[in-house]
């Protein structure tokens, strides 16, 4: 430039180009993350996914239809009951961690066997399992009805002299009373055998005593009949209609749930079939590990 001109001229080329610099820089920005955001979109799948006789390592989470959980490998899950509401039967574990099974194996149902296959690690996915994929339909045989009036005896059948006195930490004497284990009513030792060494206690309560049935409701006495078939008491059991599944509870034949109360009918209906037993069942599950492939013979 000669010495006494004007440099104006010069800025303004200088700040043409610096604009459309800028102009190239950003619309390669916008090239670059379309062609990221297509090449994610694009992705292919895993390269390695689990296959037939694959062992395994899943976190999943069990629902029923109603949203409600009934059985979880997570401890965030289990812990949180207003996110995951918990179903009946759940129960919680000693320790929380991913199931492993190997797929083809019978180590599981047939539905989260089918749900593992060609998941690959780190991929999550929620399947819906059907009762003949599941654990099948509920066997009629341990659905039962009761009467909402019932009758106990009076005397209990004769117990070991050695278990009353490990039960009751007394000596079997005629006349001793005892709270008895199971109602929380007294009982008076009846009968002493000495030849069997067994103990005849005799019951001892009061008509409008409220008791603890078996932990699992409150039933009220009603009668006390000391002239038949050895003695009877009657009780009325305190169930309400609105406790139809609601009512869950482990007795010496197992598990079971309240599923019906009519007390026009005077019954209550109680399902010992397992609470997964004849539903559609949701599973979310993510595949954590591909342990190791193990061969599957064929059947």
């Amino acid at each position: 430039m000669a010495k006494g001109e004007n440099p104006e001229g010069f800025f303004n080329v200088r700040m043409i180009i610096t604009i459309v610099l800028a102009i190239v820089i950003i619309a390669s920005g916008v090239l670059g993350y379309n062609y990221l955001s297509n090449s994610q979109d694009e992705f292919p799948g895993p390269e390695v996914v689990a296959k037939m006789g694959d062992q395994v390592a899943i976190n999943y989470t069990g629902s029923f239809e109603d949203g409600t959980v009934f059985d979880t490998s997570m401890i965030d899950v289990a812990e949180d009951d207003v996110i995951y509401p918990k179903a009946l039967s759940f129960s919680e574990k000693l320790a929380y961690q991913p199931l492993i099974f190997t797929i083809g194996s019978g180590e599981v149902i047939k539905g989260f066997d089918n749900g593992a296959l060609n998941l690959g690690v780190g991929q999550t996915i929620t399947i819906t399992v059907p009762p003949e994929d599941g654990y099948g339909d509920p066997d009629p045989n341990l659905i039962v009805e009761i009467d909402l009036v019932d009758k106990l005896p009076l005397f209990t059948a004769s117990m070991n002299i050695t278990d009353f006195e490990n039960t009751y930490f007394l000596n079997a004497v005629v006349g001793t009373t005892v709270v008895e284990e199971n109602w929380g009513w007294d009982a008076t030792v009846y009968f002493v055998n000495e030849d069997t060494k067994q103990v005849t206690l005799k019951h001892e309560p009061k008509i409008g005593d409220i008791i603890d049935y078996n932990g699992a409701w409150e039933s009220e006495v009603i009668d006390i009949d000391s002239s038949t078939n050895g003695g009877e008491i009657t009780i009325r059991h305190l169930l309400k209609d609105s406790d139809a599944n609601k009512i869950y509870h482990e007795s010496e034949y197992g598990p079971f749930i309240v599923v019906d109360v009519d007390n026009d009918a005077g019954i209550a209906t109680i399902d010992y079939n397992r609470e997964v037993v004849g539903k559609t069942l949701i599973f979310k599950i993510t595949l954590e590990d591909i342990i190791e492939d193990v061969t599957i013979s064929p059947s």
